[in-house]
């Protein structure tokens, strides 16, 4: 998997699955398939996708997070990262990255305000 990274195309199909009816079922249904490619970049290392469908995704080698959207507008929202190397959402939404070579752990506010969460960790993933 991590080929398709260093490649620098990420297809990511999502699904979301329901059951119906009281008895157990083996049926899935995909409610909201979404095929999503990008390419184009240095070194990809990190992907979470928010709420609204939005890919965000590190460049290792660039030091930035792309937000795709759905329609694949691309937006770069963050650069001059030390090696963005894995990125998450907390629990309001918030995007946590990971900075490889600054050893910490940064959380970006919607208006671009970046809090350090914890530093001194060799190599944080």
């Amino acid at each position: 998997m991590r080929s398709w990274f260093r490649s620098g195309i990420v297809v990511l199909a999502l699904g979301l699955t329901t059951a119906t009816g009281a008895a157990r079922s083996d049926h899935v249904i995909a409610l909201a398939p979404v095929e999503l490619i990008a390419d184009g970049f240095a070194d990809l290392a990190g992907l979470v996708v928010d709420a609204a469908g939005n890919a965000l995704v590190a460049d290792r080698r660039a030091g930035t997070v792309t937000r795709i959207a759905p329609d694949r507008r691309r937006t770069i929202i963050l650069s001059g990262l030390a090696h963005p190397m894995g990125l998450a959402l907390d629990e309001a939404g918030r995007l946590l990255v990971a900075e490889e070579t600054a050893n910490r752990v940064v959380r970006v506010d919607p208006d671009g305000r970046r809090t350090t969460l914890i530093t001194g960790i060799k190599a944080p993933r």
